[in-house]
């Protein structure tokens, strides 16, 4: 996936969640709401790329959803309204960008602590409100309801609808971690039931809570967000190196990889951790593979449709253009990485980091280990709705990977399985890393 698409998606991400600077909200007319449906209905129309796969008539959904827009009380309401339409294609890069948010008593926010979905289960991760801590809502604590709902019937029937997702893979990930479950109008409580392994509590959560835990943690600059950075290098026990690679996003990304590279080869293994990797710039994905094998790499094939009016009044039957595997070059007057690999892999790596597996794995360089991938990859055609509140990317670029299987809908099914559990949650032990360092030993 191309860089801007991804920064769309980020940036709608962060607006719609965290943002103070509030976008005013002003009254859309009739008029806009329907233009802005309509421009909706034929961007998809005509550009998505998996048209042929929808399992209803989007047309039919069109019609139905005319009043439904008409019936919105705010630009907001109306926003939300093309995100549950859109999400209904089931594609992770098909979705509305916007920074419109409720009016500002009404702002977004989550109750104050992030959550980590394993095994089927949700569970407390990180706790920001000390009132929290002293009512006992730590670490590992299940969460079982949201609104006396069963978390999981929760997050399928209330916020699945809204999120645009090619697998339920990825649908779990983007519901059940961080702040997801828990968003809503800072004005309405939400009451979060909670286990902790003896008996059930429930706390009416008020989301406009203080969240004093972070604001120390900020002032003593001391979270965790500052060690953030694209790519980070580390050896660990017997000279096997740690590539973490958390997005392909940076503008100085093959300058960063490259005052790491020095360092890197004198590993005598390597494991490239894509975990919770959504993407970016695919070039950049593959400045790192140029470096990891002396033989041309096969890339991904890729088809997309087309449309010309001439052979429509014929009645052609649709038309594709497709574009076969094409070779990338081995890196240049440096010396090529040959040693073993492992790469990490969970529902997050997403997007390019997608397209990195499957290109790695027809290199026959090495095993991937974890979990399926989120399974969405491509470039999207950016349609405004409605200038200056909304538009859509829709996705209108469908890959194959190397070896022609796709993996846009099922993910990239790794070698070697790997999962997370709630005890190796609970103490914070990496298991799917220590089983990658057993597997290089093993060579």
């Amino acid at each position: 996936m191309k860089k801007t698409s991804l920064f769309i998606l980020l940036l709608f991400c962060a607006l719609s969640v965290f943002s103070q600077k509030q976008n005013p909200t002003r009254k859309l007319s009739n008029t806009e709401k329907i233009l802005g449906l309509s421009r909706l209905w034929e961007g998809v129309r005509n550009n998505f790329v998996y048209y042929d796969h929808l399992k209803f008539n989007w047309d039919s959904l069109y019609s139905a959803s005319i009043q439904k827009v008409l019936d919105t009380k705010d630009s907001y309401s109306y926003i939300k309204e093309l995100e549950r339409i859109v999400a209904s294609v089931k594609d992770g890069h098909t979705y509305i960008i916007h920074d419109v948010t409720p009016d500002l008593k009404d702002i977004i926010k989550p109750a104050p602590f992030t959550t980590k979905f394993i095994d089927g289960k949700v569970f407390v991760d990180k706790v920001w409100s000390s009132d929290f801590i002293s009512k006992g809502v730590k670490r590992g604590v299940e969460v079982t309801a949201i609104n006396g709902i069963d978390v999981i019937k929760y997050g399928e029937e209330v916020l699945v609808q809204y999120i645009p997702s090619s697998t339920t893979q990825w649908l779990d990930y983007k519901v059940f971690n961080r702040y997801e479950l828990t968003k809503g109008k800072r004005t309405i409580h939400v009451n979060v039931e909670f286990y902790d392994g003896e008996k059930k509590f429930s706390i009416d959560v008020d989301r406009d809570k203080n969240w004093d835990i972070q604001q120390k943690e900020r002032k003593s600059h001391q979270t965790e967000t500052d060690d953030y950075s694209s790519l980070k290098y580390s050896k660990l026990d017997n000279n096997i190196g740690l590539l973490t690679i958390s997005d392909f996003m940076n503008d100085s990304f093959t300058q960063l990889f490259d005052s790491l590279y020095s360092e890197i080869l004198q590993s005598k293994a390597l494991i490239i951790d894509l975990r919770d990797n959504g993407g970016g710039r695919s070039n950049y994905a593959d400045y790192i593979l140029t470096h990891l094998s002396s033989k041309p790499i096969k890339t991904s094939s890729w088809s997309s449709r087309m449309y010309i009016p001439a052979h429509a009044s014929w009645n052609y039957p649709p038309e594709w253009f497709s574009s076969p595997s094409e070779y990338l070059t081995p890196v240049e007057n440096k010396k090529i990485y040959d040693k073993p690999i492992v790469v990490l892999v969970n529902a997050g790596t997403f997007s390019s980091s997608e397209d990195f597996c499957v290109k790695f794995r027809g290199m026959k360089r090495g095993k991937l280990m974890g979990t399926t991938t989120g399974g969405s990859t491509g470039n999207g055609v950016l349609i405004t709705l409605i200038e200056g509140i909304a538009s859509a990317n829709i996705c209108s670029k469908k890959d194959i990977s190397p070896d022609g299987v796709a993996f846009v809908g099922v993910g990239v099914i790794p070698d070697i399985e790997a999962k997370e559990t709630k005890q190796s949650f609970i103490d914070k032990k990496d298991i799917i890393l220590e089983k990658a360092l057993l597997e290089l030993l093993k060579n």
